[in-house]
């Protein structure tokens, strides 16, 4: 269809996606949501893997459409009150979020947290804060 140069609406396309979802054509699906990125298919892509227990994913995707680290802290903190436990990689797409929008104090609170849950710190995790900080000033501290 998209070939042949009919235009899909938001309903058309989240309903496509999630049936390439449902279908273990996961390559297909994101392929198809990164060429045609519509608001509407956030919500079903992100749904689908958070039913498929692609966690991680799912919150790397909410945190970029939102661009709104309160709800992407929402959306963690739900998913591991009901028993998901984040990995290193986890926390990483979260203290960059906060780093990106400029939030250090909240980066470095993740950062303890990560550390209290007995999670090593990668270099992935050291140069996100160092280069929030320096961004925001905080260049002693960095």
């Amino acid at each position: 269809m998209l070939k042949l140069g009919i235009e899909l609406d938001t309903v058309t396309l989240s309903t496509l996606i999630n049936g390439l979802y449902i279908g273990r054509k996961i390559a297909k699906a994101v392929r198809l949501f990164d060429d045609m990125v519509q608001e509407g298919a956030y919500n079903t892509v992100i749904n689908s893997l958070c039913k498929d227990k692609h966690l991680t994913e799912a919150l790397k995707l909410f945190s970029e459409m939102k661009g709104e680290m309160d709800a992407t802290r929402k959306l963690f903190n739900s998913i591991t009150n009901k028993g998901y436990v984040p990995d290193e990689f986890t926390y990483n797409i979260i203290i960059n979020g906060y780093c990106k929008a400029k939030r250090i104090d909240e980066a470095m609170e993740l950062f303890h947290e990560m550390t209290r849950n007995r999670l090593t710190p990668d270099v992935v995790t050291y140069s996100t804060l160092i280069s929030g900080m320096s961004q925001v000033g905080r260049l002693a501290v960095a």
